[in-house]
C-alpha cells in the first residue's frame, strides 16, 4: 500500500493489539501514540510474555496502552510489565538520545464496549429489515471497531487505514486477516465468530458517507490523506448531521496504583455535545439504498 508517510503525518497514530511497525514502515508508518489491546493480548503481555512489549511498541515520546475487556488483575499485570519495560529501555537507550520513553496504561470503561455492541445490534436489525438478508457473526465489537468507536469520541478528523471491507462471496475466496505473518498469533489466528466484520464494514462505510471519518480502502493509493479528512466546519448544513451524533462518554478509568498522565488527544467531541446522550432509535423510514441515511439514522447513529 505504501501509505506509511501519510499515516505518520497524522497528529495521533492508533494501532491495535500486536500490530508491528518494524519492517513495515513503508506501508504502515513508524509512529505509534496509542495502542488498543483486547482481553487476549492484555493477558499475553501481562501474564505470559511481557518481553513482547518492546521498543517497537513504544515511541520515544508519550505513549499509551489502552486495555479493554479484561479484569483489574490482568490490567495491573500489563501495567507493571509496561512500566518495567519502559524502565529497561530508558536504562539501555533512552539516556543515550536524551529522549526517554514514557508510557501510560489506561483501562477502557466497559460501558463504552456495551454502547458499541448496541450500535452493531441496532444496525444489524435495520439492515436486515431493509435489505432482506442476514449478516453472519455476532454483535460483539472487534478490537478494530472499538478503536474506531473510541476515536469517534475523541478526535475531530479520523482517517482509517488497513480496513479491508471486501466480502468473500465465493467458496474459494480468501482475505488476509493481518498484514504481518511472522509475529505471535499471526499465522493461525482467524476472525472470531462473535464478530461480524461485514456488518462492521457497513457501519464504517456509513460513517464515511456521512463524513464522520475517512475510510481509505486497501486498494487505493492515497498520497495525501488530508484530502480525505473532513472538517466538521466544512460540512454543509443540508447534510443534517445532527442525526449522526454519537454520544460522548467518559470512557477511561485508571487503577489507583498507575500514574495518570494527561490525554494527548484532541478532547473536543466531534459535535461539541455538552452532556452525555443516550442512543435513541428514530422512527423507521423506508431506505433509499444499501446504506441510506434513513437506515443509518434508524440504526442508532444519532
Amino acid at each position: 500500500a505504501r501509505m506509511g508517510g501519510g499515516i505518520d503525518a497524522h497528529d495521533t497514530v492508533l494501532r491495535i493489539n500486536q500490530a508491528p511497525t518494524l519492517g513495515f514502515e513503508a506501508d504502515v508508518g513508524s509512529r505509534t501514540n496509542l495502542r488498543v489491546l483486547n482481553k487476549k493480548w492484555t493477558h499475553v503481555y501481562g501474564a505470559h510474555h511481557p518481553e513482547l512489549i518492546t521498543a517497537d511498541y513504544f515511541s520515544r515520546k508519550h505513549h499509551q496502552l489502552i486495555v479493554s475487556r479484561c479484569n483489574v488483575g490482568e490490567f495491573k499485570k500489563v501495567a507493571v510489565a509496561a512500566a518495567r519495560m519502559v524502565d529497561n529501555m530508558n536504562r539501555t537507550a533512552g539516556a543515550e538520545v536524551g529522549q526517554p520513553y514514557n508510557a501510560t496504561v489506561r483501562f477502557m470503561a466497559t460501558r463504552l464496549v456495551a454502547h458499541a455492541a448496541a450500535l452493531i445490534t441496532n444496525f444489524r436489525r435495520v439492515m436486515q429489515e431493509a435489505m432482506q438478508r442476514r449478516y453472519r457473526g455476532g454483535n460483539a465489537p472487534s478490537s478494530g471497531f472499538m478503536a474506531v468507536f473510541y476515536a469517534l469520541q475523541r478526535c475531530r478528523n479520523i482517517t482509517l487505514f488497513g480496513f479491508s471491507l471486501d466480502e468473500c462471496r465465493s467458496g474459494g475466496c480468501v482475505r488476509p486477516y493481518h498484514y504481518f505473518f511472522n509475529y505471535p498469533d499471526s499465522e493461525w489466528l482467524r476472525a472470531h465468530a462473535s464478530h461480524s466484520f461485514s456488518l462492521e464494514g457497513l457501519i464504517l462505510e456509513a460513517l464515511h458517507l456521512t463524513r464522520r471519518l475517512c475510510l481509505v480502502k486497501h486498494h487505493l493509493n492515497l498520497s495525501d490523506p488530508s484530502s480525505c479528512a473532513f472538517s466538521i466546519a466544512a460540512i454543509p448544513e443540508a447534510a443534517d448531521l445532527s442525526r449522526y451524533r454519537l454520544p460522548h462518554y467518559k470512557m477511561m478509568k485508571l487503577a489507583p496504583d498507575v500514574r495518570a498522565h494527561p490525554m494527548r488527544l484532541d478532547s473536543t467531541p466531534v459535535m461539541q455535545q455538552q452532556q452525555q446522550q443516550q442512543m435513541q432509535s428514530p422512527q423507521h423510514q423506508k431506505p433509499g439504498g444499501t446504506l441510506s441515511e434513513a437506515a443509518v439514522a434508524a440504526a442508532g447513529i444519532s
